[in-house]
């Protein structure tokens, strides 16, 4: 659930507008998509939380891990509208924790990077997203972060994302 919300965001985010940087939305229809995307996470677990696992406990959190290294893919429908095309809600206005590097904004290709800090855990995430046509997407992120607490110091993500328009209505069941 919380990689469709991101990766919808991202689809946004990609063919949107932002109020700081003069972005070209890429060139693509407004309506039903369908977006697969398939994640290969890598996360350590910290040596204060195998502490306190059973053995049983420390065997499945390492197998999730290793599914998730290995890859999951995801299939959902996302609703694309002239509005959200117009003002991406998730990018619109810069964040104080922040920065954004535009390095193309075509209507064919969209490549992003964001450097955040989060409470002392730095965020990047690398996004590469090209309009094949106007009914075909696809692209690549990549997420890592590193220093902070909680576990989610070393993580990196590597996802690769493929796009079909599938119509202009949109279902109600998103």
């Amino acid at each position: 659930m919380r990689m469709k919300i991101v990766l919808g965001a991202l689809l946004v985010f990609a063919v949107g507008g932002l109020a700081a940087q003069k972005m070209e939305p890429l060139n693509v229809k407004t309506g039903q998509w369908e977006m697969t995307v398939t994640s290969r996470t890598q996360m350590p677990i910290p040596p204060e939380a195998l502490a306190k696992m059973t053995p049983e406990q420390r065997a499945r959190m390492e197998e999730r891990l290793k599914a998730r290294a290995e890859g999951e893919t995801s299939i959902h429908k996302e609703c694309l509208t002239k509005e959200k095309l117009e003002k991406s809600l998730m990018f619109e206005q810069d964040r104080k924790d922040c920065t954004r590097t535009v390095g193309t904004s075509t209507g064919s290709k969209t490549d992003v990077h964001l450097t955040c800090d989060m409470k002392g855990t730095k965020l990047d995430i690398a996004i590469l997203l090209e309009a094949l046509n106007a009914e075909h997407v696809k692209g690549t992120i990549h997420m890592s972060t590193a220093g902070g607490t909680g576990g989610v110091s070393g993580m990196n993500m590597n996802s690769t994302v493929t796009g079909k328009w599938i119509g202009a209505v949109c279902s109600d069941t998103e």
